[in-house]
C-alpha cells in the first residue's frame, strides 16, 4: 500500500501539477532548524567552516550553531511564528529534466551504476546554497535527484564526500511525511520515527531509533540541538517548524558525519545523484538519446 501511494505520488509529480501537501513528499519547500544555523550565518557560515579545520573545526562550528539557535530564537520574539503550512508548501512545483542538461550533466564520479556530482563544484552553481525543494530541482534539471542514502556503503561515500570537501552540511532527498495523506496513516506513526522517505527513489526509510536493517551503524546522529538522539524536531520549540527534511551535517555537534532532521527552509549545498525514473523519461521522449 505504501508503495502505491509513493508511486501514485510520483506520477502526479512528473505531470508537475501536484498537490502541495503530496508535492512535499516528492519535492515539497521544507524547513529545517540545522539550517536555521545556516540562516544566522549564511554570510559568513561556509567561508568560517572552510577556515576551521585551520583554526579548531569543531569549536567553530559548535559557536556557529549556538549563534544561530540564539538568532532563531530571537526571531521569534520579533515576528509572527510562521505556520507549517507557509514554511513547507511554498507553492513551488518540482522542476521537468531538460533534454540537454540531462545529456551533459556533471558526472563528477560514479557509485553502484549511478553518477553523482557536488553543486558547489560545478561552475554554474558554484558558491550558491538553496533550500531543500531548490536542492531538487537543481537536481532535477539534469536527470538527476538530491542524494538518496540507501546503504552503508552509499553513506560511507557520501561522508567521505563531505568531509574531503570541508562542508558544513549537505541536503539529501530524506523528507519526512508530515503532510495530508500521512497523518491518518497509523503504520507510520509516530511519523519522526516511521514516516521518513528518500523521496528521489520512494523508499522508505527504516526506523530512525534503530540501526538499519543490514548497517553495523546508526547514521542518525545521537545528539544535537537538546543534546537528545536525531531525529529530534527541535527548531519546533523556537519557531514553530518541524524539522522535516534530511541532512548530512559535519561535526556541528562534535558528533562526526551524522544525518539530523533539519528546517526545510536552511540554504545547503547538494549531492545530486542520476534519477533513474527521470534518465527513462527523456529517453522515453527521445528515442535513441544518449544519456
Amino acid at each position: 500500500m505504501l508503495r502505491q501511494l509513493l508511486i501514485v505520488g510520483l506520477a502526479v509529480v512528473c505531470m508537475v501539477h501536484c498537490a502541495p501537501n503530496l508535492k512535499e513528499l516528492l519535492g515539497g519547500d521544507g524547513h529545517d532548524h540545522h539550517d536555521h544555523h545556516e540562516h544566522g550565518h549564511e554570510h559568513g557560515h561556509e567561508h568560517g567552516h572552510e577556515h576551521a579545520h585551520e583554526h579548531g573545526h569543531e569549536h567553530a562550528h559548535e559557536h556557529e550553531h549556538a549563534h544561530e539557535v540564539a538568532a532563531a530564537t530571537e526571531v521569534t520574539t520579533t515576528t509572527a511564528t510562521p505556520k507549517a503550512s507557509e514554511v513547507n508548501d511554498g507553492g513551488r512545483l518540482l522542476e521537468k529534466p531538460q533534454l540537454d542538461a540531462c545529456i551533459n550533466r556533471p558526472k563528477q564520479w560514479e557509485f553502484g551504476g549511478h553518477f553523482y556530482f557536488l553543486s558547489h563544484t560545478v561552475p554554474a552553481h558554484a558558491g550558491k546554497r538553496n533550500d531543500w525543494l531548490d536542492s531538487r530541482n537543481l537536481c532535477r534539471k539534469y536527470c538527476m535527484d538530491s542524494v538518496s542514502i540507501e546503504s552503508e556503503a552509499e553513506n560511507d561515500m557520501i561522508t567521505q564526500v563531505v568531509k574531503r570537501e570541508n562542508l558544513p552540511y549537505i541536503w539529501t532527498s530524506g523528507r519526512m511525511c508530515d503532510f495530508k495523506g500521512c497523518d491518518t496513516r497509523e503504520d507510520l506513526k509516530p511519523l519522526i520515527v516511521k514516516g521518513w522517505f528518500w523521496s528521489g527513489t520512494q523508499v522508505q526509510l527504516a526506523q530512525t531509533n534503530s540501526t538499519p536493517p543490514g548497517w553495523s551503524y546508526q547514521p542518525w546522529s545521537p545528539t544535537g540541538h537538546f543534546k537528545t538522539p536525531q531525529p529530534d524536531n527541535a527548531e519546533f520549540s523556537i519557531n514553530n517548524t518541524t524539522e522535516a527534511c534530511l541532512g548530512v551535517l559535519n561535526n556541528v555537534y562534535k558528533d562526526g558525519l551524522q544525518w539530523h532532521d533539519i528546517a526545510c527552509y536552511h540554504n545547503k549545498a547538494v549531492i545530486c545523484e542520476d534519477s533513474p525514473t527521470l534518465l527513462n523519461f527523456i529517453r522515453r521522449s527521445n528515442p535513441g538519446v544518449t544519456l
